[in-house]
C-alpha cells in the first residue's frame, strides 16, 4: 500500500476531498476544512532549526512550558503521551492520548501523532479528544530558520459552538507557531 493512503487510514493526514477555507493570513497562514471531521493546516517560517523544533516536539513532558493552552503532559511510555488542554471559560478542558513518531528525510523532520484514546483512563469533567491526530513537517531552510507546517484533526468536541470554531482554529494555529518558535529561542 502506498504511504499516503496508509497515513490517511491511520488518521494522520486529512482526506483529499476537503474544501479548504483560509481563516488566517500573515506570518502564520491557517486553512481549515470544516465539517463532521474537520482538519486545519498552519504554516509559518520559524526562526529556529528544524532539528531543534523536532526534538522539542518529541519531549512531551515539556509541552506545558512550550504551549500556553497545555496545562499537563505525561509520557505514558515510549512515544505515548497524554495532554490536558485549557480552553477559554466557560468551556471544559480537553485531553488527548496519542502515539508519536518521528522521521528524518534529508532536511525535513516529521513528527506524526495518532489517537490512542483508550491508553489512559478518562478524567471526570474533561472532554477526551478521541480523534487527536496530525503531523508537524519541519524543513530546514538554513540560517537557523525552518518552514513549519502543522496539520491537525481540529474537532474540539463537547461544548464548543460551531460559530466559534473558525476563530478557535485561527488562534490555535497562530499560537502553536508563535509559542514553538519562542520556546526554541529561549
Amino acid at each position: 500500500m502506498p504511504v499516503a493512503p496508509l497515513l490517511m487510514l491511520l488518521g494522520l493526514t486529512p482526506p483529499p476531498n476537503l474544501t479548504w477555507q483560509e481563516v488566517r493570513s500573515g506570518a502564520t497562514t491557517v486553512r481549515c476544512a470544516p465539517g463532521e471531521a474537520p482538519w486545519c493546516v498552519a504554516e509559518a517560517i520559524l526562526q529556529a532549526p528544524a532539528s531543534t523544533l523536532g526534538r522539542m516536539l518529541m519531549d512531551f513532558e515539556s509541552y506545558p512550558a512550550i504551549f500556553s493552552r497545555i496545562t499537563e503532559a505525561r509520557a505514558l511510555g515510549p512515544g505515548l503521551a497524554t495532554l490536558t488542554m485549557r480552553l477559554p471559560a466557560p468551556l471544559a478542558p480537553r485531553d488527548a492520548v496519542a502515539r508519536f513518531t518521528t522521521a528524518q528525510d534529508g532536511l525535513t523532520t516529521r513528527v506524526d501523532w495518532s489517537p490512542a484514546p483508550d491508553a489512559a483512563p478518562l478524567v471526570p469533567g474533561v472532554v477526551r479528544l478521541t480523534g487527536y491526530a496530525g503531523r508537524w513537517t519541519l524543513t530546514e531552510l538554513g540560517d537557523g530558520r525552518a518552514r513549519a507546517r502543522c496539520e491537525w484533526a481540529s474537532a474540539l468536541g463537547g461544548d464548543v459552538p460551531d460559530w466559534a470554531l473558525p476563530t478557535a482554529w485561527s488562534m490555535q494555529g497562530a499560537e502553536m507557531m508563535e509559542e514553538l518558535e519562542a520556546a526554541a529561542r529561549r
